[in-house]
């Protein structure tokens, strides 16, 4: 086949969802002749999908493998589909029975939510970790990543998430502080923006 043809080839595969045989023949073309933009972006994206794809069976096959979960919630972050990532984790929430792993999702549901504007998972699974009844290292540890994503982001969408978790008691006074002052820092960013 010449290039036209392997291109051809591979944007029917994709379009039929056969990501891994599209990729195979975008690999084919692009070795044939030098690929365009619109060839390295199809291919790129078969590659992708290909891999969750694969993920997710290998997941559906071990359904109880946290790490085959946390395998297709890595590559749904990698992919740029926080909001997917978000549901899946939720459909996974009540599945493992350790508290240990259900943070951990918490905590990557939270990443999600809190790039892709579902805040309400953002202040529940917050409030979830922060909440929780747990060894001391493991905890702190999520503890920590849970506050270092906070002090990292500037999205103003957040601000009345930050609002309402500096509203609830059951969260100590120097969270508190820490929420109050990363909500004015966004809006003095905000101002400094217009």
């Amino acid at each position: 086949m010449n290039s036209n043809e392997l291109i051809s080839q591979a944007e029917q595969m994709l379009e039929k969802n056969q990501y891994s045989d599209a990729a195979k023949f975008f690999q084919q073309a692009a070795l044939t002749r030098l690929p365009s933009a619109s060839h390295l972006m199809n291919w790129s994206v078969a590659q992708e999908q290909a891999q969750l794809t694969a993920l997710k069976e290998v997941a559906g096959k071990y359904p109880a493998s946290l790490e085959c979960h946390l395998g297709v919630i890595s590559q749904l972050f990698r992919m740029g589909l926080q909001g997917q990532a978000a549901v899946y984790c939720t459909h996974l929430l009540g599945s493992f029975p350790d508290l240990t792993d259900e943070l951990q999702i918490r905590l990557l549901r939270f990443r999600a939510a809190q790039s892709c504007g579902k805040h309400e998972h953002v202040v529940e699974d917050f409030l979830k970790i922060w909440q929780a009844q747990l060894d001391r290292r493991p905890l702190n540890r999520l503890r920590s990543r849970l506050l270092l994503d906070i002090a990292t982001t500037n999205d103003v969408r957040l601000l009345p998430v930050f609002e309402e978790l500096e509203q609830n008691q059951n969260v100590s006074t120097q969270v508190r502080d820490f929420l109050s002052a990363k909500r004015k820092e966004i809006k003095l960013l905000q101002e400094l923006m217009k």
